[in-house]
Formats: structure tokens, sequence, C-alpha cells
């Protein structure tokens, strides 16, 4: 049987699929800890500079188009849930000024959607297996004493959840990642 998911042969363009299997996530309330740290985190983020449109995704595809037209009408708080289930994989494609403008919205979003891959994302882009790469260089030299702080305490939370046994190796890489740096 085959299947017509809408793309031509030899077509790259995925973008439409992102994230598809998570229409409906689970909206979980957050708690009273929890709260206080998406508080904290986008008090700590509120200096971060708004990236201008061309500034968002630092090439132009298909995809990387789709982002920066998706994210360039929103300030930080105000990405819809349904823009957030979309562009729950963006972070690696945003540019470092983007990743540290938007990133409170989806610490916030990991938080209150529990089942969305934009969970297993976040942890993932802030535990980088080589630090010392150029490009998570450029991407974590952007963040200041204060938001890297911030993200040390999400890390904190993240390891009281029931499944952090799981993540451990990213959890560790990521918990002496931002310590060192806060």
């Amino acid at each position: 049987m085959v299947v017509n998911i809408g793309l031509t042969p030899g077509s790259s363009d995925i973008a439409p699929l992102r994230s598809t299997w998570q229409l409906n996530p689970t909206v979980m309330p957050l708690t009273n800890t929890e709260l206080a740290l998406v508080e904290s985190t986008y008090a700590a983020f509120s200096k971060a500079p708004r990236p201008t449109a061309d500034d968002i995704t630092p090439h132009h595809c298909s995809e990387c188009d789709d982002i920066r037209n998706r994210l360039s009408q929103y300030s930080v708080r105000e990405v819809p849930v349904e823009e957030m289930v979309w562009l729950a994989e963006s972070l690696p494609l945003l540019s470092p000024r983007a990743l540290r403008y938007f990133l409170p919205r989806f610490v916030e979003f990991s938080l209150t959607h529990p089942d969305s891959i934009a969970r297993d994302n976040v942890l993932y882009h802030l535990s980088a297996e080589h630090p010392n790469e150029p490009y998570w260089v450029e991407r974590y030299a952007v963040f200041s004493p204060e938001e890297r702080h911030a993200i040390a305490n999400y890390l904190a939370l993240r390891c009281t959840w029931s499944d952090a046994e799981f993540e451990k190796e990213h959890m560790e890489r990521a918990m002496w990642l931002w310590h060192a740096k806060a």
C-alpha cells in the first residue's frame, strides 16, 4: 500500500510533517514551584533583546523560513501553543540571539506540555556533548550570568522529575555545563 503524504519524489521539505503526532498535547497545570521557576526565568531573560525577523534563523531554507515567519510575529510570552507544538524541534535552527530570546517560552512549554518533544529537545540543546565546538560556544556565549543561573534552576527542577533517571547522561552533562557557567 502506498500512502501519499504530500511530498513529491526527491522532495526534502519535511517541515509540514514536524510534530504532527502532537496535535493535541497534554496540558499540565503548573505547581507553585514550577510557576515560580517560569516567572523567574522570564525575569532573568527580560533583558534579552528581541531578534529581528532576519536574525531568528541564520540561513534560508523552507524550514528556517517557516520558523522565522512563525516566531517573528510574537514576543516571547505570546507564542501560542499551536505554534509551540510545531516549533518544538526548532531550537538547533535558531540563531544564538533568537535562542536567548525564545528559550524561556520553550522552558515554559516543556513544563506545561510534558508529552511534547520540546521537553526532550530543551534538555538535549542544553547538554551539548561537545560544548567546545564553535557552534555550541557561539550559542552558549550569549547568555548572561543571570540567564545561566535560571537555566541551572530549570535543570535542577528537571532532576526531580520521575523520568530523570532515563535522561541521566544528558542531565549530568547539562548540570555540569550550566552550573559551571552560572
